[in-house]
């Protein structure tokens, strides 16, 4: 979240991003705080971040919720499962 902040790109979107794989997405991408670069070329960095780190962000929850699903309804038809 840090990085993504620092590039000029909405933190909330990059908050519970895939980790590792975010981070290394976030590196990846060209900054929109770039010196020399147009205020149209910023908004475009800014904008195409910002859904990148959006998708990211609802696959996480998408999945964390999924995976919370599984494991209540494993433990509900499963009674060997420990609670």
């Amino acid at each position: 979240m840090i990085v993504a902040s620092k590039k000029g790109f909405a933190d909330a979107r990059w908050l519970i991003t895939f980790g590792l794989l975010g981070f290394i997405i976030v590196c990846c991408l060209p900054s929109a705080k770039a010196q020399g670069i147009s205020h149209d070329k910023s908004r475009a960095r800014r904008n195409k971040a910002n859904v990148v780190g959006g998708w990211l962000c609802g696959i996480n929850v998408f999945v964390f919720a999924v995976g919370t699903l599984v494991l209540l309804f494993a433990r509900t038809f499963n009674s060997q499962i420990p609670h």
